[in-house]
């Protein structure tokens, strides 16, 4: 709870730094989304490779399509494998408090072919 909760105050504490929307909050925000991702992908590989250990019967699918079965061995074996735990609820904590708690993404970037003030007779005023 720790963690979390000190990633959660980290992404507040930046969303008041940086209260406008065309500052570096959007960087910010996809980088934190990014190492929230990588942290999750690898706390999953890891702990297949430990669940794998435990149950031959699982197997390289069941890492993509069974998600629960993966993670069963590890939570029954907590606090051992507290690590495997910590990875995946900090990585989706650091995710979602990415997207959601910092914010600033501008979604719409991609997909714009034009300047903003191009587009606005009035800005050329």
């Amino acid at each position: 709870m720790g963690g979390a909760t000190a990633i959660l105050l980290t992404g507040f504490g930046t969303h008041i730094q940086y209260p406008r929307e065309d500052g570096p909050r959007g960087l910010i925000a996809l980088a934190i989304l990014g190492i929230g991702l990588v942290s999750v992908v690898a706390a999953h590989l890891i702990d297949s490779g430990y669940a794998m250990k435990m149950d031959p019967r699982i197997r390289f699918t069941d890492v993509i399509l069974l998600w629960f079965a993966i993670w069963q061995p590890s939570i029954g074996q907590l606090p051992e494998s507290r690590h495997q735990i910590w990875g995946i609820s900090w990585g989706l904590t650091t995710s979602i408090t990415g997207v959601l708690i910092i914010g600033g993404i501008d979604y719409s970037a991609p997909f714009r072919t034009t300047n903003e003030k191009s587009r606005n007779p009035l800005a050329q005023v």
